[in-house]
C-alpha cells in the first residue's frame, strides 16, 4: 500500500499530539523533509528487472518438492519443478542438505517474479 503524502502528516500531526509534543510543526516538517529527500532517490529497477527475466527463462513453476530418498538409508535429495517425477522434462534433481532450503527455492520460483512485478508496477504506477 503506498501512503499518500497528506494522510502521512496528519498520521504525524495525530501521533505528536497524541504524545503532548509542543514543537508538533517544527518536527512534522523535519520528518516530512526526509520523506522529500527520500522520495527524490531514484528507484533502480534493474533488478526487478532481471528478476522477471531469470523467470522467464528458468523451467516453468510453480514448483513443489519431493525428498526421492525420503523412506531410504541414502542422503537426501530433492526433485524440484512442476512436476516432481525424476524422470519428466519439468523437474530436476537438486542437493540443497534439508527440507527447509529445498522449499525456499522451489517457493522462490514463484514469489521472487510476483514480487519483482508487483513491485515494477508500483513504481510504474
Amino acid at each position: 500500500m503506498i501512503i499518500k503524502e497528506s494522510d502521512l502528516e496528519q498520521a504525524i500531526t495525530e501521533g505528536l499530539l497524541e504524545w503532548r509534543v509542543r514543537e508538533v510543526e517544527l518536527i512534522k516538517s523535519a520528518i516530512m523533509r526526509f520523506v522529500t529527500d527520500y522520495k527524490l532517490q531514484p528507484l533502480d529497477l534493474k533488478e526487478a528487472k532481471e528478476a522477471l527475466e531469470l523467470s522467464e527463462s528458468a523451467r516453468p513453476g510453480p514448483w513443489k518438492v519431493h525428498n526421492n530418498n525420503e523412506d531410504t538409508e541414502y542422503p537426501p535429495f530433492w526433485v524440484i519443478g512442476k512436476d516432481v517425477d525424476e524422470d519428466s522434462d519439468e523437474a530436476m534433481e537438486l542437493y540443497v542438505g534439508d527440507d527447509a532450503t529445498a522449499d525456499f527455492v522451489a517457493k522462490s520460483r514463484t514469489l521472487l517474479p510476483s514480487l519483482a512485478k508487483r513491485f515494477i508496477d508500483s513504481v510504474n504506477g
